[in-house]
């Protein structure tokens, strides 16, 4: 698969054996502690075998002329020894089973994330984040319940159903033979419903994304729907994806609700068959009424195990829906990756080279044709253009958010596939439009919690691009709390401190994206300021939408539909008087008409 996308999208369903394979892997580690949490089942299912024929020893010890009380008495004392010693079992193996499962799905959850992070941009932004949210929480954590009822579950009731057809046997095969044929009826009832089952948990998982997608997505944007008054709709949406889940949910639990009544009604027939066959046996003096009861209580035993199993199936289902959706995500390669004989690289000079380079997000639909450009280290270089011109395409492709089709890009001379991806954006710092900034601190942003870095860098990097000014007069100053994407400041302040962060961490390529566009004039100049100082860090590319921010850049590239059209510095390409002369004129008489109100009137 080149790209993650919904079962229901591809009709893709994966066969239980593959999904109980891979999961099952994860038994692998912790094997001591399964084994011996099935050891102590297996002794609590022979000891319950046991019960019913030490009930059956007390009914024809009563039935005798002359009871034999201290009999009853013994037999009552191995009865309490058994019960007591099952319970003291069934506790530790319980205790098992639920550590066994928290350190499975603690090793899944952190190999699901871990995934999560090594996909592609492009393959990210495909799934609405509320899905990717669901695959790792909720999608996981049915996976757990698997583990911690129903796998050990499903394995102690077998043992036990293997111990009562055992001791059935031994006591009257002929009415062992009676309860068994119920056995071939419970099957196909089964097999119908295990069907039947998943395919509407599989629905009911689709639903349940569906519906963390709608909210995350919806959550995230509520102040543009409040503003723009879609609340109605938004309901009404909601209320959609809602009744399709509640429909669903309705769907499986109705399948479920037929098949255990079924089962039960499967059941009184076998009770019923037993009696008739086994009083005839009293009756002929071949079994006594003791042994005739304790063969109805095996019967009770011999269907409990399998409506437990009967009871599970709706876990099962729901566990192998989320798993298939686990597994899907885990089987999904990375759509940029390294080559096999790429290396680290431990610092960058700064020189990039675009030669002849091609590249389009799907078919032949080209955003670049034929570009070709040389950064030496240490240049100041832009890319400007009409929005959907190509110009974030090409710093995408510096720092590999994509691969292209055709063509050569070079870093300090080497195919950028032949460097790891994880040293090449080590080595270059990016600062983005849209700053997103961490639940936490100001301290824990700029840092992003590397205990490497010093309170006394951080600092330094705030003050060096001018951070510190508002940083300061905060009253916590760095241990200032930053709520949800640092919704507790401006603009201007997000894009302050990202300046910091990449300081931080002394990339010798700095690649700013739009990083001027949505500030204020004040803020403005303090990032002028700062973009002088960082131009002396290394090589810096901009994309720039306000022209003044790249007037002393010593090389300027203007994109037009995927071509480089015009190069120059901003003196250069003003004598031109071509597309950059145009954008420069507009952007100054727009700037004249905010600064002038009153001669725009």
């Amino acid at each position: 698969m080149d790209d993650y996308q919904e079962p229901e999208q591809t009709k893709l369903t994966l066969k239980t054996s593959y999904i109980l394979k891979r999961i099952l892997r994860y038994l692998k580690p912790h094997a001591g502690l399964f084994i011996l949490g099935i050891l102590m089942y297996l002794v609590t299912s022979l000891l319950s075998a046991l019960e019913p024929t030490l009930i059956g020893w007390v009914v024809d010890e009563l039935n005798k002329a002359n009871v034999a009380y201290t009999e009853i008495a013994l037999y009552g004392g191995y009865y309490a020894a058994c019960i007591t010693t099952n319970l003291i079992l069934t506790y530790f193996a319980g205790l098992c089973v639920q550590v066994l499962a928290q350190d499975i799905i603690l090793d899944l959850r952190q190999d699901v994330f871990n995934h999560i992070q090594t996909l592609s941009i492009d393959q990210l932004h495909r799934v609405p984040v509320g899905k990717w949210v669901t695959r790792a929480t909720n999608d996981v954590n049915s996976i757990m319940s698997f583990f911690s009822d129903v796998l050990i579950s499903i394995i102690s009731n077998m043992m036990f159903l293997l111990c009562i057809v055992i001791v059935i046997f031994v006591k009257s095969p002929l009415l062992a033979l009676v309860d068994l044929a119920f056995l071939p009826v419970i099957g196909v009832v089964s097999a119908i419903f295990a069907s039947t089952s998943r395919k509407h948990y599989r629905q009911v998982r689709s639903s349940i994304s569906s519906l963390n997608a709608f909210l995350s997505e919806n959550l995230t944007g509520m102040e543009t729907i409040q503003v723009f008054n879609q609340e109605e709709r938004k309901k009404e949406e909601f209320n959609d994806i809602s009744l399709k889940l509640k429909k669903n949910d309705y769907s499986a639990m109705t399948v479920f609700a037929v098949f255990r009544p079924l089962i039960y009604f499967i059941y009184t027939g076998a009770i019923i068959a037993v009696f008739s066959y086994g009083l005839n046996l009293v009756a002929a003096g071949v079994m006594t009424i003791g042994t005739l009861y304790s063969f109805y209580m095996y019967t009770e035993y011999l269907f409990y195990p399998i409506q437990n199993i009967a009871n599970q199936f709706n876990s099962v289902q729901s566990a192998l829906a989320g798993a298939e959706r686990v597994i899907i995500v885990l089987d999904t390669p990375s759509a940029i990756v390294d080559d096999p004989d790429a290396k680290d690289i431990d610092k960058l000079y700064g020189k990039i080279e675009f030669r002849h380079v091609w590249f389009a997000y799907k078919g032949d639909d080209w955003i670049l044709k034929d570009v070709s450009f040389l950064i030496n280290p240490g240049d100041t270089v832009a890319f400007v253009g009409e929005t959907g011109a190509g110009k974030s395409t090409i710093i995408n492709l510096m720092v590999r958010n994509f691969d292209i089709q055709k063509g050569e890009i070079l870093i300090d001379d080497i195919p950028i596939k032949k460097i790891t991806i994880s040293s090449l954006r080590k080595n270059i710092g990016e600062m983005l439009q849209d700053v997103f900034l961490f639940s936490g601190t100001i301290k824990s942003n700029i840092s992003l919690d590397e205990e490497t870095i010093s309170q006394e860098e951080i600092e330094k990097a705030a003050k060096y691009v001018g951070a510190d000014s508002f940083i300061e007069k905060l009253p916590n100053k760095y241990d200032e709390k930053v709520l949800e994407n640092g919704n507790n400041f401006s603009q201007g302040q997000r894009q302050l401190i990202s300046f910091a962060r990449v300081v931080t961490y002394k990339p010798k390529v700095i690649i700013l994206d739009e990083a001027t566009a949505n500030i204020d004039t004040e803020t403005e100049v303090i990032i002028q300021e700062s973009l002088e100082k960082i131009k002396s860090i290394g090589t810096m590319v901009m994309v720039a939408h306000r022209l003044s921010t790249i007037r002393h850049a010593s090389m300027i590239y203007v994109v037009d539909h995927g071509v480089i059209t015009e190069q120059g510095n901003h003196q250069d390409l003003l004598k031109k008087r071509g597309i950059y002369y145009n954008l420069y004129k507009l952007q100054s008489m727009e700037k004249t008409m905010v600064s002038s109100p009153e001669k725009k009137a």
